[in-house]
């Protein structure tokens, strides 16, 4: 009779630790899945960051691009002014530059937002 005993408490025993095994096996398993949610959430959020920095990029090149635009066009009306044969022309030249000068000091603070 006490060798069963003895079988049987070793087989408890086994049985305990099979469990405690199992147990932690599931807990690590569930570790994996709740990591596994995390990095492909934070692998989303890394797709999105990512895609709003290439918008912003193309926004502010765009910007840039249409700020070029205004600093020729201002160019061009500088030597428009140069050569205005009268005062009138002179000064319908002169308020289309300072109107320019002044889209273009906008779009500059637009460029700069868009970069910052």
């Amino acid at each position: 009779m006490g060798a069963t005993l003895d079988a049987l408490f070793r087989l408890q025993t086994i049985e305990n630790q099979l469990r405690s095994v199992r147990e932690q096996i599931e807990s690590r398993h569930r570790r994996v899945v709740g990591q596994t949610r995390r990095i492909a959430t934070l692998e989303q959020q890394l797709n999105e960051t990512r895609q709003s920095i290439t918008k912003a990029q193309t926004e502010a090149n765009s910007l840039e691009l249409e700020r070029k635009i205004h600093e020729s066009h201002i160019v061009r009306l500088r030597e428009a002014l140069n050569q205005a044969k009268s005062n009138k022309e002179y000064a319908a030249i002169l308020t289309q530059l300072n109107t320019d000068k002044a889209d273009a000091l906008k779009l500059e603070d637009k460029v700069l937002t868009a970069m910052g």
